[in-house]
């Protein structure tokens, strides 16, 4: 129930050990808290339950049904199986903004990702952030260059070290769709302007893209 980022993620890192699977039975059910379920996937765990589930008893909400979180499990619940066997195969990762921190990275070693949240987004500018630090993003490797991704209020941009967005790459695909009985099934292509600024995820429209990557 504490909601600093670095208290959250250390107890996270205090349960995620070999010999113990990762279980959060019980977090704040307010909507800054649903962040963390991205940070406790990054952290290979394999539930995570806000305080007061039952709408039928008492809840330090009362009434009012706990947006962020239901939105979280609405989005990532058709692909719990496939984020469970990724994440047990360590090709998983997840980045959470935290305040002040507009901009994060992730290692994918031949692959680089960086994540920006908030929007407008404009050209040459640092991203905003978002106005409570909700944002996060979720990436798994499906293949050398492929990858499935999604995000809250972010952007998700991949390059290759040492080397900035679109230098000797690019996106050859970018499908949005869904997992079904555990097949991927597309449902449209992404255009150009949609990815040459990043794979861009807005909170009020949740979506999971799966990208294939070239270098040259």
């Amino acid at each position: 129930y504490n909601s600093d980022p670095e208290f959250v993620r250390s107890v996270l890192r205090a349960y995620h050990r070999p010999d113990n699977p990762l279980f959060v039975p019980e977090i704040a059910k307010t909507d800054g808290f649903a962040k963390y379920l991205f940070a406790a996937l990054g952290e290979g765990a394999l539930g995570f339950a806000p305080f007061g589930v039952d709408p039928h008893g008492w809840n330090i909400l009362g009434g009012s049904p706990p947006t962020a979180h239901a939105r979280n499990f609405a989005h990532l619940g058709p692909m719990s199986k496939e984020i469970a066997r990724l994440n047990f195969e360590g090709k998983l990762k997840t980045a959470v903004e935290e305040t002040g921190q507009p901009q994060q990275e992730l290692d994918f070693g031949t692959w680089q990702v960086t994540i920006a949240y908030g929007y407008p987004q404009r050209d040459g500018r640092r991203a905003p952030g978002t106005s409570d630090a909700h944002g996060a993003a979720l990436i798994a490797q499906l293949g050398p260059d492929e990858f499935l991704v999604t995000g809250v209020d972010a952007s998700v941009n991949f390059h290759l070290p040492d080397r900035l967005p679109a230098m000797r790459m690019q996106i050859l695909a970018a499908q949005e769709g869904a997992f079904e009985n555990g097949a991927w099934k597309a449902v449209r292509l992404w255009n150009g302007d949609e990815t040459d600024r990043g794979l861009q995820f807005h909170e009020d429209d949740p979506t999971v893209v799966r990208v294939r990557l070239g270098k040259f």
